[in-house]
């Protein structure tokens, strides 16, 4: 049987990650999330796993910056129009 709260947490995660990418691409600022795997996953599973989706789903783009290895690797990761799309719709 599908565990509905662990659905709703999902959901939760990602509608946040969107929110987020949303307000600073609009914030006239920096727009994008940058930081290591780490520090963007925050060692949660269900956060990295969010992150494939949405990268799955076109809604955002994630783009390596170097690093010295793999494990310290800088992204930057920013929403796309059909990310915006998506957050808009949800609210309209």
């Amino acid at each position: 049987m599908i565990d509905i709260k662990k659905i709703q947490e999902r959901k939760k995660i990602r509608a946040e990650i969107l929110e987020e990418l949303y307000k600073l691409w609009f914030s006239g600022e920096f727009n994008a999330l940058v930081g290591t795997k780490q520090e963007l996953y925050q060692g949660s599973k269900e956060r990295h796993l969010a992150f494939h989706y949405l990268l799955g789903m076109e809604f955002i783009t994630i783009t390596p910056m170097g690093g010295s290895s793999t494990k310290d690797e800088i992204l930057s990761v920013h929403i796309s129009a059909k990310g915006i799309e998506h957050v808009e719709s949800n609210y309209i």
